[in-house]
């Protein structure tokens, strides 16, 4: 009982510092960016069929970043010219395969390779 009362008060003081540090980025980027500046957890229409790259998992910079925690967060340098086809990707070509050509996850190949993913790293996606 004890255990779960700390862990509720903990993760409503986590909640209220990450809502902070959230109000505090998005005053930051409107006097940055002026009022079209990102937002924290705004929601961004995007057309699926215009997006052809993503970034290359190994470019990534290896901070907390890319979570829900940097909703609205604006980064600078080159992280995001590290990027592939994602037309190129396994698992782009395992869903091709899978719902266009008809083929079982099986045959893809893709249920081995994160089998192997997840035997080698515990987690993956």
């Amino acid at each position: 009982m004890r255990q779960t009362l700390r862990s509720i008060k903990r993760a409503r003081l986590l909640f209220k510092i990450t809502t902070y540090k959230k109000t505090l980025r998005d005053i930051h980027n409107g006097r940055q960016f002026g009022p079209n500046g990102p937002q924290s957890d705004e929601a961004l229409f995007v057309d699926p069929w215009a997006v052809k790259y993503q970034l290359v998992p190994e470019k990534k910079p290896k901070t907390r970043l890319f979570t829900q925690d940097s909703s609205g967060l604006v980064l600078d340098g080159d992280w995001d010219l590290a990027v592939t086809e994602i037309s190129k990707t396994r698992k782009y070509q395992a869903c091709q395969a899978h719902f266009v050509d008809g083929k079982s996850w099986e045959e893809t190949g893709i249920y081995d390779h994160m089998m192997s993913k997840i035997a080698n790293l515990g987690i993956f996606d």
